[in-house]
């Protein structure tokens, strides 16, 4: 049977009675192909029986053959969060380290330092790698293990902090929040210190340190015992797993990766990690990042690699690198999207409909959309889930997916998903199909001829806010506010824009008022949170401003080059047109009136702040509605300053206008809108999707041509810049329209 065309992706979850009775799935294959799906993905999972196991292999062999006759394509997941445990078990010196900070004072040369566990499964001491003495001026020593004595000792405890009596008493008016398994480190050094530094491994035996040998060599092992299976595809769901935002990854892998990519032994510079922001202080944060994102790209890189010399160059390989953010997506090793993003097929993002705000679903369309165009990727997927499903957020976030051409990864066919609602037990399995279906026939209306245009640019980097001390790592919860309001803000006025790389950025090229960015033009970019930027970005955007491209700051200000550590404040300050100040000026003024935000606080849904700037002569000022300063405009440099955190709805009139590709449009209802364009810049579609819990009402004028869009969620109208040639509208709504010209009333009933 001809494979099904269909981009719709869905996964099946096995459990033990369906690995042991593959044909047990059958019914719910033909369901995944009648509801307009095209892949499946195998996924076993929280069995003892894994992808390595002889029963898997069994099952997905048959399952493979079963959607083969259906028309359909299967892959398997191969996460290796879900299989590697029992071979880092056998080979231990592959396990995945996590290596934590411990600090306590040090009087008469004695110390006692307490460091929690990681708490990832079975754990034990790896090693300490590294310690320091603080003497009283504040000079850190990094001491060898001949200049102190150290005796280790583990206890459970009932609360996170020691408390005088060692944790071993019950508090009737103070009960445990739960246990904590603690090391201990006491012992002497003879000299003069004020505090002691410890850097503690600890190895964990659930997850794979991916750059070692041995793990590459299991994973490749693994694979080529699939040989045999004729698969449609690869897929790995969240690669960074294992991360923790209190201690750092590593192992004997990766810093022997680290060593031979950057030169030097990341223990002799661990509390630079931390602590610090000379050139030394910004390089090391920076390469340590660096070669979390390289570690997970090599491995995934290698496997598949191999996959499609086995399967074939055109198989599928997926899945998402986005995990909860950037601050956990820098710990985990997966922040750096689009260099991770090359390994796979097509753009992947992943979002909860139940893990924050709308704005947070919204943004990983616009980030999907972003990795899809600067990767030249045939398609984009957004794999969306929620415990507690509902009929509108289904149809809802499925019209606003057409807005950015992003496709289901939808979860999940089986019998259990990780308490997800699965069919054949899902009463929402109607609505999940019908949305399906429609967004395979706006595909087909569009086909690949259409695409979203933006005349606006936003920067979406990881390396100038990981290379941030410990003390300002809240900037990396904010950013991802700023970037989740943005989005939303985005969508609601139509002022869509395309986020694009670091590298995308340093590789572009300006001139008239524009710059081209991954062969895109754009009249205006975004740059947020900019505190750290490489030489070559920092040049790019002084050649922006030199060729009077728009470019627009926001949020703290640009404080270090990265490659030098040279500042950069008084040259920003300069093209801001602002008095000078610093980031530590900034964060100051911010922290004299907002609590620190915790570092593994989960994000703000706004944030409040904007710093009191001193504008110079002939520097333009927008003030908010309640008259504090909102931005500053160099006019002569084509430059704006906006100095909020979030500045939401004041960021709106800097973006530009709704793209029209210079239709005349005249439009007049509440729904979503957005133009794509052909090519050529010839022909156009106009697409229109009706918010949460409404309907369409919408009177549209194109070029003097009149039609009415009345129900349904969503409708696509076609033109060639003189007349309506094709429409398409949700079955339960209709267009009407005054004939006239060459067309005439389309109905959807």
């Amino acid at each position: 049977m001809k494979m099904s065309n269909a981009k719709q992706i869905m996964g099946l979850s096995y459990t033990p009675k369906w690995l042991l009775n593959p044909e047990l799935a059958i019914p719910a294959l033909e369901e995944v192909k009648k509801g307009g799906f095209g892949l499946v993905i195998g996924f076993a999972r929280h069995m003892k029986q894994t992808v390595a196991s002889e029963t898997v292999r069994n099952a997905v062999a048959q399952n493979t053959g079963h959607c083969h006759k259906l028309g359909l394509r299967f892959a398997i997941d191969m996460d290796w969060a879900h299989w590697a445990d029992e071979f880092v078990e056998l080979q231990p010196e592959m396990a995945m380290w996590n290596i934590r900070r411990g600090e306590g004072v040090c009087v008469d040369g004695k110390f006692a330092v307490d460091i929690p566990y990681p708490g990832h499964g079975i754990e034990e001491f790896a090693e300490v790698s590294a310690a320091y003495g603080v003497d009283a001026s504040g000079k850190t020593v990094l001491l060898s293990p001949k200049e102190y004595e150290c005796r280790r000792d583990s206890f459970n405890s009932q609360y996170p902090f020691p408390s005088l009596d060692d944790d071993r008493a019950y508090d009737y008016y103070r009960p445990g929040k739960g246990a904590y398994y603690t090391l201990k480190l006491s012992g002497s050094t003879g000299r003069s210190f004020s505090r002691i530094v410890f850097y503690v491994a600890f190895m964990g035996y659930r997850h794979a340190d991916v750059a070692h040998p041995a793990y590459l060599e299991a994973q490749r092992k693994l694979l080529l015992s699939y040989r045999d299976i004729p698969l449609d595809g690869v897929g790995w769901d969240e690669p960074g797993k294992g991360g923790n935002l209190h201690s750092y990854k590593a192992g004997e892998g990766f810093l022997s990766l680290f060593e031979k990519r950057h030169g030097y032994d990341l223990r002799s510079r661990l509390i630079s990690m931390d602590e610090g922001t000379s050139a030394l202080a910004l390089a090391t944060r920076r390469d340590y990042y660096d070669t979390l994102n390289e570690m997970n790209h090599n491995a995934q890189s290698e496997f598949n690699s191999l996959a499609m010399e086995l399967f074939g160059k055109d198989i599928f390989r997926g899945t998402h690198h986005t995990f909860s953010g950037l601050a956990v997506d820098i710990r985990c090793g997966c922040s750096d999207y689009y260099r991770l993003g090359k390994t796979l097929s097509f753009a992947f993002t992943d979002t909860g409909w139940e893990q924050g705000p709308y704005s947070e679903t919204i943004y990983n369309y616009a980030l999907a959309e972003g990795l899809r165009k600067e990767l030249g990727m045939p398609g984009a997927y957004c794999n969306d889930w929620s415990r507690t499903p509902r009929v509108k957020w289904y149809d809802y976030f499925t019209r606003v997916k057409m807005l950015y051409r992003v496709d289901w990864f939808a979860i999940f066919v089986g019998l259990w998903c990780e308490r997800h609602s699965t069919f054949p037990e899902d009463k929402y399995w109607t609505d999940v199909t019908r949305n399906a279906k429609a967004l395979n026939t706006v595909n087909e209306f569009l086909d690949d001829e259409y695409e979203t245009v933006s005349e606006t640019a936003v920067w979406h980097g990881w390396e100038g806010v990981s290379a941030l001390p410990a003390s300002l790592n809240f900037n990396i919860r904010l950013i991802q506010t700023f970037s989740f309001n943005l989005s939303q803000m985005a969508l609601d006025s139509g002022q869509f824009f395309d986020y694009v790389s670091s590298n995308a950025i340093e590789a572009s090229t300006a001139g008239a008022g524009t710059v081209e960015i991954n062969g895109r033009k754009y009249k205006r970019l975004v740059v947020p949170y900019a505190v750290a930027v490489s030489a070559a970005m920092w040049k790019a955007l002084k050649n922006c401003i030199e060729n009077k491209v728009k470019i627009i700051f926001v949020g703290p200000p640009p404080r270090w080059n990265l490659d030098t550590g040279e500042s950069l404040s008084e040259e920003f300050c300069a093209i801001a047109g602002v008095a000078p100040f610093t980031l530590e000026d900034y964060t100051a003024y911010f922290l004299s009136r907002k609590p620190r935000p915790a570092f593994d606080a989960w994000e703000p849904l706004l944030v409040d702040f904007s710093y009191p700037l001193s504008p110079l002569k002939g520097t333009l000022v927008k003030r908010d509605l309640e008259g504090a300063l909102a931005s500053v405009e160099n006019s002569s440099a084509n430059v704006a300053y906006l100095p909020g955190y979030d500045p939401r709805s004041l960021l709106s009139g800097y973006l530009g206008d709704f793209y029209s590709a210079g239709i005349k449009l005249q439009h007049s209802g509440e729904a979503h809108k957005r133009i794509l364009s052909s090519g050529n810049g010839k022909k156009h579609v106009l697409l229109l999707a009706a918010k949460m819990e409404q309907e369409l009402d919408e009177k549209i004028s194109i070029h003097g041509k009149t039609v009415t869009v009345k129900g349904g969620g969503w409708a696509a109208i076609r033109t060639d810049g003189k007349n309506i040639t094709g429409t398409l509208i949700d079955p339960e709504g209709k267009i009407e329209s005054v004939i006239s010209g060459r067309w005439s009333v389309v109905s959807g009933r």
